[in-house]
């Protein structure tokens, strides 16, 4: 007899034989671990089987799956686990019932946190294969998205008497910021007419007090300090009318859908709003963030209607199931839920956003006024200086009127938060709603890398068309280390006191008191609502580059994401190479020594053979010695770093504070004895460097003199590296290595202009520090046009989308203007980004084919070093 059995995850209904009763199998369509039931089993559980635990009864224990159940935790401090890994064999394991105490209290178990590989218990794995079409046709899937729905509607959230009493005083408190702001104009225009009425007198007194030549001196000076109150103050007023009628930048990149093109989508939105009792949207809109919002379509003016637009983000779509997603429209319809409080709400946030708009945002009023004030005459400039003064003042009068704004509502806007929360909880699921959290998280790394990548890409003169798609590529090559501090992050984050959103740990915490299972429980991919994914995809990708590069942009940029990563790949392998060949010590500002022995054809391959063997041995003997003696020499170097800038301080007549530096550099004596101190510490290291690095370089030149012999060429033919190859990338090493000192040069002369640039703006007046940029320009123009020319004629060694691109020109497309302090430092930088990751690329691949020399002689490949750490600080940011 047959068991029949229906996955909640996806509502596939099979039957399995009777043997697997009561055995853990996966559902045909999704995948899905789900138990099937025994066969005395009743009749409705037979048709129904769900990976959601269930209530446990002491007379009847249920049956239990194998993989350890996520451990009760205080309200206050949720658990976060990776889910183990179910091996194949134990698929078919019998399952351990588990007795419980039908006295105890039920345990509020927050949401589960999975590993990148392994999210079985909650949702699909993502990657870019499922951003393809649905396998079911419209109407089947329409079907099977609206069955879900296991209620019409979540249960209320209620909203308690003091929420209501604390969003109106609030507001009210918030309303009175602008008020006060507009006080200060009135206040301003008001002491302004009052000088103008009542001290017009001080010229005639000041020409009556003195005589003579003197008393025409006296009158100008009088008129001066009479008009300089009342120019000040006027200027001063438009300052602060210009950001009553400013408006914000309009945000671009999107694109709205209509209703009639993705019908699942709208009837989709529309049953969360309902389930919600939100208002509907009357637009949705996408973009290329990965976020989703709901705001007032007109701002303001939409207050005293329901005029709501809905934005998505094509990456967050990509990245979530439908239940995920169902929660993330859940959480933002719920802020909408509350007809008073909502409004009232979005006046609190726009009041804050506005404050810090008028605080911080610049325009070219601020630069023509400090324009000025340079340009005229001291005699007349000073009352412009005196207004610049005075407009500084208001400003900062303005941030403290701004963060008394973020502190009174950050708590509010934060219990909101938890409000939407709850919503979200009970539309998708409390365990949900962690693995939801978890995944924006793991998004926003990957967006990291996504850019990254892109601008790996665009270097070499070409963009990916499919951001959303790259960012799950990415997401999908995050290492487990990474997944791992993403774990840590989200369990060590707190809550700051003006923040407008909880941190993830008390959200979790506060969703886990919810206790459900959610309404809407089905894990497809959330981009099979949308009829035209991947076009849409692009189509916000195209949208996102035009809103950077303008009409610079052209169709002939634009790439498939699949192609670029493949090339991605082959630049990854040949990174992974070189680590592996150097174990990790490479130094971009140290030259190895000459390669010529590298462009001579081994004739005695044994001989040859037993050297690099000889020195593979020594190089990873002296491999740990060399670490510690690198790290030693380069903390001598950032140290000689801060020297010269102590030393360009000085000479630029600036006076130099023990803080500034990591040592004492306050005279030059100090900066003499430290420098000294720091050339020793270098050479004491000099020889175990040179010593590592002389055994690396002959291992790498003897490979390569193999690489080139009549004996091996065909076999390292078939794996694709050929010996004119192998003559380019030489050529472009040995051209790059001989001109490290060059780069050194380059890099230490832009980080000294960059420092006494950030200066300037407080010593305008130091003869001695203009003069002092002026040469650092000077100085830092001709390296960088000396270095540039060096690579006028040589040509790109990787395929490029302009064929015949010089690698001066890859490096910087022009020369900067000799005069522009600006274009200068951003060129060093340009080539500082651009030259050690070409000369790692290249030797990255010498390493290659030095390895495939080796394991033709049944050499091993040396293992891969541990992967660097990785800075997640500020990778999410998100409003969902």
């Amino acid at each position: 007899m047959a068991i029949s059995v229906k996955c909640r995850a996806c509502g596939a209904a099979f039957a399995v034989k009777n043997e697997l009763a009561a055995k853990r199998i996966r559902c045909v369509a999704c995948k899905e671990v789900i138990t099937v039931p025994g066969v005395a089993a009743d009749a409705a559980a037979t048709t129904q089987a769900s990976t959601a635990p269930t209530k446990k009864s002491s007379s009847n224990p249920p049956a239990a799956t194998a993989t350890p159940l996520p451990k009760p935790v205080s309200q206050t401090a949720p658990m976060i686990r990776r889910a183990r890994r179910i091996a194949p064999d134990e698929l078919n394991e019998p399952v351990v019932a588990i007795a419980t105490d039908d006295t105890a209290e039920p345990t509020t178990r927050a949401r589960v946190v999975r590993g990148p590989q392994d999210m079985q218990a909650e949702s699909v794995r993502h990657t870019a294969a499922t951003l393809s079409a649905p396998p079911e046709d419209f109407e089947t899937l329409r079907q099977k998205v609206f069955a879900s729905f296991t209620s019409p509607a979540i249960q209320p959230v209620p909203v308690v008497a003091s929420y209501r009493i604390g969003i109106a005083l609030t507001s009210l408190l918030m309303i009175m910021l602008p008020l006060i702001y507009l006080a200060m104009i009135f206040a301003v225009g008001w002491l302004v007419y009052y000088h103008a009425a009542n001290h017009s007198g001080m010229i005639s007194s000041a020409s009556q007090s003195t005589s003579g030549r003197n008393s025409g001196r006296a009158a100008i000076f009088a008129l001066l300090a009479y008009l300089t109150p009342m120019i000040a103050g006027v200027v001063l007023i438009l300052f602060m009318l210009k950001p009553l009628f400013s408006k914000p930048a309009k945000d671009s990149g999107r694109r709205t859908l209509k209703p009639e093109e993705d019908p699942l989508l709208f009837e989709f939105v529309d049953r969360i709003c309902k389930a919600v009792g939100s208002p509907r949207p009357r637009r949705i809109d996408i973009d290329c963030n990965i976020n989703a919002s709901a705001s007032f379509g007109r701002g303001l003016l939409s207050m005293v209607g329901n005029d709501l637009v809905l934005t998505i983000g094509m990456p967050l779509v990509a990245g979530l199931t439908m239940r995920q997603f169902a929660g993330v429209l859940a959480h933002e319809f719920g802020h909408f839920a509350q007809g008073a409080g909502m409004r009232l709400s979005y006046l609190i946030r726009s009041i804050s956003l506005w404050f810090t708009r008028v605080v911080y945002e610049r325009d070219a009023w601020d630069d023509r006024l400090a324009e000025w004030s340079h340009s005229i005459d001291i005699r007349i400039g000073w009352v412009l200086y005196l207004t610049r003064l005075c407009v500084w003042l208001t400003r900062k009068v303005l941030w403290v009127l701004m963060m008394a704004g973020h502190l009174i509502s950050g708590y509010l806007l934060r219990q909101m938060e938890f409000d939407a929360d709850r919503h979200e909880a009970r539309l998708a699921g409390s365990r949900t709603f962690a693995t939801t959290a978890r995944q924006l998280a793991v998004l926003n790394v990957a967006y990291r890398g996504a850019i990254n990548d892109l601008g790996g890409f665009y270097s070499e003169g070409r963009l990916g068309d499919n951001l959303p798609k790259l960012i799950l590529l990415n997401a999908d090559q995050l290492p487990e280390a990474v997944h791992t501090k993403i774990d840590v992050m989200i369990l060590e984050s707190k809550t700051g006191l003006l923040d407008t959103h909880p941190a993830d740990t008390e959200r979790m915490a506060s969703a886990a008191l919810e206790n459900t299972e959610g309404i809407f429980q089905l894990r497809l991919p959330a981009s099979h609502l949308f009829r035209r994914f991947d076009f849409l995809s692009r189509a916000v990708t195209w949208d996102y580059y035009k809103e950077i590069f303008g009409n610079e942009l052209k169709k002939s940029d634009i790439h498939p994401v699949d192609e670029l990563m493949e090339r991605l790949k082959v630049q990854q392998a040949a990174w992974k190479a070189l680590r592996r060949f150097f174990r990790d010590y490479v130094s971009w500002y140290r030259a190895l020594p000459t390669p010529n022995e590298a462009w001579e054809t081994a004739t005695d391959i044994p001989t040859t053979l037993l050297h690099l063997k000889r020195h593979r041995a020594k190089m990873l003997n002296l491999a740990e010695g060399y670490g510690k003696a690198w790290k030693i020499y380069d903390d001598a170097d950032t140290q000689l770093i801060e020297i010269g800038l102590a030393e360009a301080l000085m000479q630029a007549g600036i006076r130099v504070r023990t803080k500034d530096f990591s040592v004492s550099l306050t005279s030059r004596s100090e900066t003499s004895q430290e420098k000294e101190a720091a050339k020793i510490r270098q050479g004491r290291v000099e020889a175990k460097l040179v010593a590592f690095e002389e055994a690396v370089a002959a291992r790498l030149y003897a490979g390569l003199k193999i690489a080139r012999t009549k004996e091996l060429a065909p076999a390292l033919a078939k794996d694709g590296f050929l010996v004119a190859e192998i003559d380019q990338l030489l050529h472009m090493f040995q051209h790059v290595n001989e001109r490290l000192g060059q780069l050194l040069m380059i890099r230490d002369a832009q980080i000294t202009m960059g420092k006494l640039l950030s200066i300037l703006s407080d010593h305008n007046d130091n003869v001695q520090l203009i003069n002092h940029i002026k040469l650092s320009m000077q100085e830092l123009y001709a390296h960088i046009l000396n270095l540039r020319a060096s690579f006028e004629n040589l040509p790109y060694p990787f395929d490029h989308a302009q064929a015949d691109i010089s690698v001066a020109d890859y490096l910087l497309k022009e020369l900067p203007d000799r005069e522009n302090p600006v274009g200068l430092y951003e060129a060093a930088d340009a080539i500082g980004r651009a030259l050690p990751p070409l000369q790692a690329r290249v030797l990255g691949r010498l390493c290659q084919i030095a390895e495939c020399v080796e394991t033709q002689f049944d050499l091993p490949l040396l293992d891969d070093p541990p992967e660097p750490e990785v800075d997640l600080t500020d990778s999410e940011d998100d409003d969902v």
